[in-house]
């Protein structure tokens, strides 16, 4: 087929060589075969050393293109990598902050904590300025060092609130030195940092900022920190020296003369790779001034800058990474700029400037090598073609002669007797090409027809498989692994952004785009396959698209070629984009755990619900029921008083009578658990010493308690005041020690313990978690045998124990209801084996104060025939009263609502003194009662009787005609003191 092919050639060119012979002989006549051997020869020489020094040049400057722009990319994406994360380091010292502050491990108002904290960090940071926090009071705390490598300090305000500032030296251990500086009437609060962070309500950058001392630049990153109920706490701030980005730019090398810089969208200069100070000296007044890019000492950086000015009309027409050149001073500059920017405002450019001479140089002195080649080459030629013509002269015109025959169509047989071997063998080739081109030639022309054909169909199949991978959103690639040459396709290119061209066709070029902590398990997977350990190579991993961001990929392949040892030498495959799946699974994993934790949440709250509503109907039944036996207390305990009071009483049956009257105590007590545990229980707040009352409860708990419990009180210093019902708290801190009792048998140690807690979260009981406040803890703790896990949660409720039958269960019940009606919380931590501690929560108020209560009971006054009118719907009850008034010398009247009432007051009129009337009853209760008599101008006086809790507000609303409150149960002497004090009233 090739011989075929050159006899073809050879006859085209036979043709043309006769035709360009006779074209000259009737434009020049002839001309001498030496001249048309040499001639062509040096013709050629110069052509192709023309050819190859051009060639060589574009080829080049092609070259530096290339290698000038991943050297640009590089050191732009080197640059942005390690911004980002100079920049990322004040945030990520404010965030970490933040979260301390707001979890309550730093405390926010420990000014002496948090100074200490700062300067730990600072001497972490070495890009750090100084750190420092700001409140709502106008305090400041925070730590720095003097410039770069600077001696370190620490400032502050007195008292941590607005007022004078101070800076002082430290040593190594952190402690205060000499006193730097001293500023009166210094407020955080009308600082920039705090302000714009208080403004933007998120973390926040300041201005660039020359340091003070001229040694450097710096910036502040800002954030305000909030607590739980989004209240703010104060303001952090991390400042950090912009001279690290200068150092940094300068380790990077750019050629011989190239250069890199930073600068703000307002031109004013950041930072650049000639370390020079992006600001001037100071002037007259000792001030100094940034300086813009196009006044930078590095005139590379200047005509950089102004070149972007003239292109773009400023700086902020640059909003993508741009590929630039310009000519300065006759020479050529490739430029890249790109910008950066974060969330918190920071929004700069990066240039990237290299001279094309840095790359050129080498390239010059090769084209001047292959000129002085093309020369001495052509005088070489010019000699060796004067010499050979005469060889060649003689067999080539003898060749000639027959090429003319063979043109003309005659096949004629060419002999030859020259001792140049290519003319024999040209000669001989003639012979047989001439023999074998008439027998050849019509399945030559036929062998061409199906190639093209072939050639045909092989295009077509190419379209196809673009179009089907174009419809399908493949990327192709196609890897000679010997040479790690690759070949992609457009659409590899796109679905990262990038244009082909932009892509070096190497392998280099994928692998500097996967994400680095992906990068070894895409290599064991692609090594598995080329080794042969696989079938096929396929994995999903991240891939850097031109914007910055990371899309998901689909890399699959397998190798096409191998030698004869298995070593692969060709691999194809296909890139798909799955992003979007991806994140739909990520988006679909988080839902199932935030499902999962909603579900989690749920069940905690229904069974904290359940609990409580469980508690919440008990109490209500229990309070109905001691409501209802309180009544029956009344009869009971009142006639047994007035039997009592009979001196013709045996004595057999007053000891009985004694018996039913302290069993009555008794169960009152029982009732007055029931109506603790239902907060329903009246009480009597007034301001009390919680710390007096603590030492009282022990000095009766020693006489109490058996002699092998030492009991302990420890109480912290400060006051100690709440707004409580003494006789209620003491009841509760009297039950806990005899439960405290009961668990320690063989004897032990109580403690109880007094101390304040302000702020974090209170784990009650029963409400769960409770944040925030001010509280006053009261630790009752013992060395018993603890609680086991399965009983905790059942301890406070009513009638559950443990003791049966020696308990009732309503002790931790009462406990529970009176921290309750006290708006405090009980909490509970016991371990079996070691001991329970219980922990009751009174909130604190900072405007009670104490006062001097009159601890004198009333005394039981006789009356002198006034007329009273009782007024209860209970027979029984009202019967009692009648009877034991009457018995102590007053006259009575009964009604069994206030509906009687009032027409028993129409006919007695003013002989009525007092109203003893029930607060709750059917057809009119007690309160419309009074409100009537006061529209009816009666005169009568009120004494409420009522078995139900009456806040203070009830009391302050009753109408002034209510002159006191008795509270069922009541015996004689109470009941006698409280109408002798009404009818005083």
């Amino acid at each position: 087929m090739r011989q075929l092919a050159r006899l073809a050639l050879s006859c085209q060119y036979a043709k043309m060589q006769l035709m360009v012979a006779r074209l000259r002989q009737r434009l020049f006549g002839r001309i001498p075969l030496r001249t048309v051997l040499v001639v062509p020869f040096v013709i050629q020489i110069v052509v192709a050393a023309g050819l190859v020094w051009y060639l060589s040049y574009v080829n080049g400057r092609r070259a530096v293109d290339d290698v000038s722009g991943s050297l640009r990319n590089e050191i732009m994406y080197r640059i942005e990598e390690h911004l980002y994360a100079f920049l990322e380091t004040p945030h990520h010292i404010n965030e970490v902050n933040a979260s301390l502050l707001s979890q309550g491990v730093l405390d926010a108002g420990d000014a002496a904590a948090l100074e200490r904290h700062f300067w730990e960090q600072v001497q972490i940071f070495d890009s750090v300025t100084s750190i420092y926090f700001g409140n709502p009071a106008g305090g400041m705390v925070g730590s720095g060092r003097e410039g770069a490598a600077g001696t370190l300090y620490v400032t502050g305000t007195e008292g941590f609130v607005g007022g004078s500032f101070y800076k002082y030296a430290v040593d190594r251990e952190g402690l205060h030195d000499e006193l730097l500086v001293a500023v009166p009437d210094f407020d955080a609060r009308s600082r920039p940092w705090y302000a714009a962070a208080v403004a933007e309500g998120d973390a926040t950058w300041s201005d660039v900022y020359i340091l003070v001392t001229g040694q450097d630049m710096a910036i502040a990153a800002s954030r305000p920190v909030y607590d739980d109920q989004g209240t703010l706490i104060g303001v952090l701030s991390v400042d950090i020296f912009i001279a690290h980005l200068s150092e940094f730019l300068s380790t990077i090398q750019i050629g011989e003369h190239g250069e890199s810089f930073i600068v703000e969208r307002s031109g004013l200069l950041v930072a650049s790779s000639t370390n020079e100070p992006p600001f001037t000296e100071p002037d007259e007044d000792g001030l100094r001034r940034r300086l813009y890019a196009t006044e930078s000492p590095a005139p590379v950086i200047r005509q950089a800058a102004n070149f972007l000015i003239e292109e773009f009309g400023g700086y902020d027409g640059i909003t993508d990474t741009q590929h630039l050149e310009f000519v300065t001073t006759g020479q050529r500059q490739l430029l890249q700029v790109s910008p950066v920017q974060d969330d918190y405002g920071v929004d700069w450019i990066v240039a990237v400037v290299v001279p094309e001479s840095d790359f050129m140089a080498r390239i010059m002195a090769n084209n001047r090598f292959v000129t002085l080649l093309g020369v001495i080459a052509l005088g070489i030629s010019a000699a060796l073609g004067a010499v050979t013509a005469q060889w060649i002269t003689r067999p080539i015109a003898r060749l000639n002669v027959s090429a003319r025959a063979l043109a003309g169509g005659e096949w004629t047989h060419v002999t030859s007797a020259s001792w140049i071997d290519e003319i024999k063998e040209l000669t001989d080739s003639f012979n047989h090409m001439a023999q074998q081109l008439q027998q050849t030639l019509g399945s030559l022309t036929a062998e061409i027809a199906e190639r093209k054909q072939a050639e045909a169909a092989l295009r077509e199949s190419q379209e196809r498989l673009e179009l089907t991978l174009e419809g399908a959103g493949l990327g192709m690639w196609d890897w000679n692994v010997q040479t790690s040459a690759v070949v992609f396709n457009e659409r590899w290119a796109t679905m990262l952004g990038y244009a082909l061209e932009e892509i070096a066709p190497h392998f280099t070029a994928w692998y500097n785009l996967v994400h680095p902590d992906e990068i070894a398990g895409v290599m064991v997977a692609l090594n598995a396959h080329l080794e042969g350990r696989a079938p096929m190579y396929q994995i999903e991993h991240r891939m850097q698209a031109k914007s910055g961001e990371w899309r998901w990929i689909l890399s699959s392949g397998r190798v096409l070629v191998r030698d004869e040892q298995g070593n692969p030498l060709r691999a194809a495959g296909i890139h798909q984009d799955v992003t979007e799946r991806k994140q739909a699974e990520e988006a679909l994993k988080e839902s199932h755990r935030r499902l999962q934790m909603a579900l989690v949440e749920l069940e905690d709250a229904q069974e904290k619900m359940v609990r409580q509503e469980r508690l919440a109907a008990v109490g209500q039944l229990a309070a109905g029921i001691a409501h209802d036996f309180n009544n029956v207390l009344v009869s009971i305990g009142l006639y047994t008083q007035m039997s009592l009071l009979s001196e013709e009483l045996p004595t057999g049956i007053r000891e009985r009578l004694d018996v039913v009257l302290e069993q009555t105590h008794r169960a009152a007590d029982l009732v007055q658990q029931i109506l603790d545990f239902s907060r329903q229980a009246v009480i009597q707040r007034q301001p009390v010493n919680l710390a007096l009352l603590a030492r009282d409860v022990v000095k009766l708990l020693d006489h109490t308690l058996p002699e092998n419990i030492e009991v302990r009180l420890v109480v912290e210093s400060g006051p100690y005041v709440i707004q409580a019902d003494p006789t209620r708290i003491q009841q509760a801190i009297v039950n806990l020690a005899f439960n405290a009792r009961d668990a320690m048998p063989g004897g032990g140690t109580l403690r109880i313990s007094l101390s304040h807690a302000e702020g974090g979260t209170i784990e009650c009981l029963n409400c769960g978690p409770v944040s925030g406040g001010q509280w006053v803890r009261l630790d009752v703790t013992d060395t018993g045998e603890g609680i086991p896990p399965e009983v905790l949660p059942h301890i406070v409720e009513p009638f559950f124990t443990t003791k049966a039958p020696l308990g009732s269960g309503l002790g931790l019940a009462q406990v529970y209801g009176i921290l309750k009606q006290h708006d405090g919380h009980l909490a509970v931590e016991s371990k079996l084996g070691a001991g329970t501690t219980f922990t009751l929560w009174f909130p604190v108020s900072a405007a009670l104060h104490l006062d001097v209560a009159d601890s004198e009971k009333p005394v039981v006054v006789s009356g002198a025939g006034e007329t009273i009118l009782v007024v209860e719907d209970d027979d029984l009850i009202r019967a009692a009263l009648v009877e034991v008034l009457e018995m102590v010398g007053y006259r009575l009247l009964e009604a069994s609502n206030g509906l009687e009432a009032l027409a028993v007051c129409e006919q007695q009129g003013s002989e009525i003194a007092l109203i003893i009337s029930d607060w709750v009853m059917p057809a009119m209760g007690g309160l419309e009662l009074v409100r009537e008599l006061e529209q009816r101008a009666s005169l009568a006086k009120v004494l409420m009787l009522t078995g139900h809790p009456l806040d203070a507000q009830t009391k302050e609303q009753a109408p002034p005609r209510v002159v006191g409150w008795a509270h069922k149960p009541l015996n004689l002497e109470d009941l006698a003191a409280a109408v002798a004090c009404a009818l005083r009233a």
